[in-house]
């Protein structure tokens, strides 16, 4: 646990280096995800319709939210 300094102005030096931190910490991240989207990009062959009724189906199959998002797709047909 941080304790507040009793100088106002190194408070903020701190609060703003921890802010710097994170913004670092963020930037790093969208360059990883970003690398790895065009990696993955790069590698999978063109969708076809086929492709993406099976990848559909995989997406009602997921065990959490799958049937949810089946009858969200349902709805949304009628």
């Amino acid at each position: 646990k941080r304790i507040k300094s009793e100088n106002p102005l190194n408070y903020n030096n701190e609060y703003l280096d921890r802010l710097e931190e994170t913004k670092n910490s963020y930037l790093r991240n969208i360059a990883i995800i970003q690398k790895s989207i065009e990696t993955k990009r790069s590698s999978l062959p063109p969708l076809s319709p086929e492709n993406i009724a099976h990848l559909e189906k995989q997406l009602y199959e997921l065990p959490i939210n799958g049937e949810t998002l089946k009858k969200v797709k349902q709805e949304a047909e009628k």
